[in-house]
């Protein structure tokens, strides 16, 4: 269940437990002692005596709320279980190794957004201010530049980490990296500067997009996520 699916089932059974038991808590309050005061209709219909039966009903609503929420005093972080498949696969293989919590991961997902696209497609153009940051969950990519005689040349390869590449496809002294545009989060002299490869997708392809300013701020804040 959601978490509002669940608030809404317990205060259900909460409100038809409290009708059912008004009588019988009473009965109980009676013989313990306690006793209705003996007001004249005059004084029950005071102001005072309104004012003070709201807040008296109030409060024990309000310190029910608060009895009924004690167990998350105990309860440890478990966001992890509201990950779906991809967003957990993720955190394990990519940023679970590098000591980044499910709460810093849960809110690093706020700020990206989930893609996916098709072998053949261009995902970075070369000349383009990269102002984002790709990170490739499964699938594989190529980056092509221009050679001193404007000959194409294979400058990297980018595979997620949940996907097996072939060696026998990547020519010596290739690296495979699974980030596009990371650099420029680490080395403040790239930002604004036109990227110089064009990214072109090999595979079908999960990425997960950033916007390059706000994983900075991400960083700077928590250096587990730099790592």
């Amino acid at each position: 269940l959601s978490t509002l699916a669940a608030a809404g089932f317990g205060n259900l059974i909460s409100d038809v437990i409290g009708c059912g038991l008004g009588e019988a808590i009473e009965a109980a309050s009676a013989r313990m002692g306690f006793r209705a005061p003996p007001l004249t209709n005059a004084q029950a219909d005071m102001l005072i005596t309104r004012r003070t039966k709201l807040a008296s009903a109030s409060f024990g609503v309000a310190l029910g709320c608060f009895i009924g929420m004690a167990p998350l005093l105990w309860l440890h972080n478990r966001k992890q279980v509201y990950f779906d498949d991809y967003e957990l696969a993720l955190f394990e293989q990519t940023f679970a190794p590098h000591g980044v919590s499910t709460t810093q991961f849960f809110s690093l997902l706020h700020l990206g957004r989930w893609h996916v696209a098709e072998a053949g497609t261009t995902i970075v153009h070369r000349g383009d201010v990269l102002d984002r940051v790709l990170l490739l969950h499964s699938g594989a990519a190529e980056a092509w530049n221009r050679g001193p005689h404007g000959e194409r040349q294979h400058v990297y390869t980018y595979a997620g980490r949940s996907t097996d590449v072939d060696d026998e496809d990547i020519p010596p002294g290739v690296p495979v990296r699974n980030i596009i545009g990371g650099t420029a989060l680490i080395d403040n002299t790239l930002e604004g500067s036109p990227y110089p490869n064009e990214v072109t997708l090999t595979r079908r392809t999960t990425y997960v997009e950033w916007p390059a300013d706000q994983l900075r701020a991400a960083m700077r804040d928590d250096k587990s996520i730099e790592a």
